[in-house]
């Protein structure tokens, strides 16, 4: 895949959440505590399988050096920060999808339904088994934990959208090309040129402009706005550092966009297409937005805080760090989403099997729970009270409860 998906800078879903002031990381006051072994690298269940037995690896006996007490091999330990927890019970299903290099997803709200892509082009993001890889568009039913569509799609697909956008999908392809699915009949009925090397998707369903990410040409430098009813690209905006991961607030019609190579996050009026301003978030790599606080996060810089994430006031330009996850660098955040009526965000921890809970509220670390491996891509569906996490090497997508999550943190 191009450059714009180095894993530093594997993106994060963004949040706007309620205000509230600097918060500094405490200093570790104990030891800090283990989770157990990241799951081996092998191929995933078939279709569906319950926690904990998120790899088909197994190993005996149990409990021993090299074998942990629920039967998986043990390779690189994870050691949690300071107040952070292992949730056991999150009500884990992991559902086999058709290709491996699984990267974006997104949930239909009408239908509850999930759709996944993978990418032909993609390596071994966590050192997993490659497999065969195509360009799919993956269908996912959560209810019965099965996909029940696959269907050919757009070249090096990365991200789909299908939320708010009426009968159709859309699925931004890395060679310059927007494909359109049919809703209905899942196959692809037309595409829209937009050059350079999509990555995601934004959509305003009263204007009908779709925000993508990553185009124009090969300098990873625009973003550009197209009108979905003409199929045209009505405006292509530089904003420098190959703009990727956005998030769109449905009540002030605004798209924000982060750019991975510096942090610096673009607002672009969905309702006209007009670039507004920049902001400098200090971290790298992806966004989370939430929708109730005029706040938006990105992966701290590595350098700077690792296994941290950067928070950024959008209206004044102000930021801080949150708590660690983890006591150990190395495992930045590759997606992220939140649920705003429980105050919690959700971000896929790299080159693990892990996501970890935030309180966005406090800015505290609170827990890690297990998901399939390769913990890629994060959405949430908050009304049906599910969460999904795609697998990249295996192909996978994890669908998790969230009232567990809740439930398990005393909320």
């Amino acid at each position: 895949m191009h450059d714009g998906h180095l894993r530093s800078a594997a993106l994060l879903a963004a949040l706007l959440v309620a205000a509230c002031g600097p918060l500094s990381s405490p200093a570790p006051t104990s030891a800090a505590p283990t989770v157990p072994p990241v799951a081996a690298r092998t191929p995933g269940p078939p279709v569906a399988t319950a926690a904990p037995a998120v790899s088909g690896a197994t190993c005996s006996p149990p409990g021993t050096a090299t074998c942990d007490g629920q039967g998986r091999p043990i390779g690189r330990r994870l050691a949690l920060a300071p107040g952070v927890r292992l949730i056991e019970d999150v009500g884990l299903r992991v559902v086999k999808l058709s290709s491996g290099g699984t990267n974006g997803l997104d949930v239909d709200p009408a239908t509850g339904l999930v759709y996944a892509v993978s990418n032909s082009t993609v390596g071994a993001w966590c050192g997993g088994p490659v497999g065969t890889r195509r360009d799919l568009l993956m269908v996912v039913d959560p209810v019965e934990a099965r996909e029940v569509a696959a269907v050919p799609t757009v070249r090096a697909p990365v991200w789909s959208l299908a939320a708010g956008s009426g009968s159709v999908v859309y699925v931004a392809g890395s060679d310059g090309v927007i494909g359109i699915h049919d809703r209905a009949s899942r196959a692809q009925t037309g595409s829209i040129a937009v050059g350079g090397l999509p990555h995601d998707l934004g959509y305003d369903a009263a204007s009908g402009y779709l925000l993508v990410s990553n185009t124009h040409d090969q300098s990873q430098d625009y973003v550009s706005v197209v009108d979905t009813r003409a199929r045209s690209v009505i405006a292509a905006h530089r904003v420098g550092g190959k703009p990727h991961k956005i998030v769109v607030d449905p009540a002030t019609r605004r798209a924000y966009v982060i750019s991975v190579a510096n942090g610096r996050i673009s607002v672009v009026d969905m309702s006209t297409g007009a670039l507004e301003r920049q902001i400098d978030t200090g971290g790298s790599g992806t966004l989370g937005a939430a929708l109730r606080s005029g706040r938006a996060f990105a992966p701290s810089r590595p350098s700077a805080a690792p296994d941290t994430l950067r928070v950024v006031d959008l209206r004044t330009g102000q930021g801080t760090t949150t708590t660690p996850f983890l006591a150990m660098g190395g495992h930045p955040v590759w997606g992220m989403a939140v649920d705003d009526a429980a105050g919690l965000l959700y971000a896929s921890i790299g080159d693990s099997d892990l996501v970890g809970v935030l309180d966005v509220s406090s800015l505290r670390a609170l827990a890690v729970f297990r998901v399939a491996d390769c913990a890629w891509g994060v959405k949430l569906d908050p009304e049906r009270g599910r969460g999904y996490v795609t697998g990249a090497d295996e192909g996978t997508v994890s669908v998790f409860d969230l009232r567990k999550v809740s439930a398990a943190l005393g909320r």
